[in-house]
């Protein structure tokens, strides 16, 4: 399907309560509300830029810059069918805010061409086959075991806010548009557990290398420390 017109809607609302940070008092939002046209269908996204650059160097007016001379005629391009007739901004460097919310509404658009969720069309659920890597296997099919994490640590990534600030802060937008990432998400950025303990424990001098050890038919990892005065 070919798309017919895109739109931007620069809006400024009250917000319900202040929005209080180190950066200061916010009482009013300013964002870009963008919607995509085709066969009678409409898909949103909403840019969440900030009037700003507080958080991130993109702000409303850059936004809305890159969004109109660069991504939008990229797209005005395209004929959207299914997940791979997705619009390809590598060619732009950065501004993942701006692509993100031109992204979310082809999504949408595409979810409702199909007449289906957004979350359905997106991501997988707890029933699907594991995809994360586990180990190599000569015996599976595509050489490796696959599993699903099981355990209670890290934090959830299945939100879009949470995958937007994510794939900001390690300026990975893959995590905005991989369809292996769904609402059960989780995102394990502290792997070592060196650098665990010394933000749990900064007080402690830690001593030589951490090293694993089974423990009740499990492997924990075992590291020195010790207070100093």
């Amino acid at each position: 399907m070919k798309i017919e017109q895109i739109r931007l809607y620069q809006i400024k609302q009250k917000l319900p309560t202040l929005f209080k940070t180190s950066y200061g008092v916010n009482t009013h939002k300013n964002c870009i509300l963008i919607s995509v046209h085709t066969q009678g269908l409409v898909g949103w996204g909403e840019c969440v830029a900030s009037e700003h650059p507080s958080y991130s160097y993109e702000t409303v007016k850059t936004a809305r810059h890159i969004l109109e001379d660069f991504l939008i005629p990229i797209t005005m391009q395209c004929d959207l069918d299914t997940v791979d007739d997705l619009p390809d901004f590598s060619a732009i460097r950065g501004h993942l805010i701006a692509k993100a919310a031109l992204e979310n509404a082809l999504w949408d658009l595409l979810a409702k061409s199909q007449n289906v969720s957004l979350s359905q069309i997106i991501g997988g659920v707890k029933t699907d086959s594991p995809v994360e890597f586990d180990y190599p296997d000569d015996n599976s099919p595509n050489g490796q075991k696959n599993v699903t994490y099981s355990g209670k640590g890290g934090v959830p990534v299945g939100s879009t806010i949470n995958k937007l600030l994510f794939a900001i802060k390690y300026q990975e937008q893959r995590i905005l548009l991989s369809s292996l990432i769904n609402k059960d998400s989780k995102i394990l950025f502290e792997r070592n557990p060196r650098d665990r303990v010394a933000k749990v424990a900064p007080w402690l001098t830690l001593d030589g290398d951490p090293y694993p050890a089974i423990v009740d038919g499990k492997i924990q990892w075992i590291i020195d420390g010790y207070t100093t005065s």
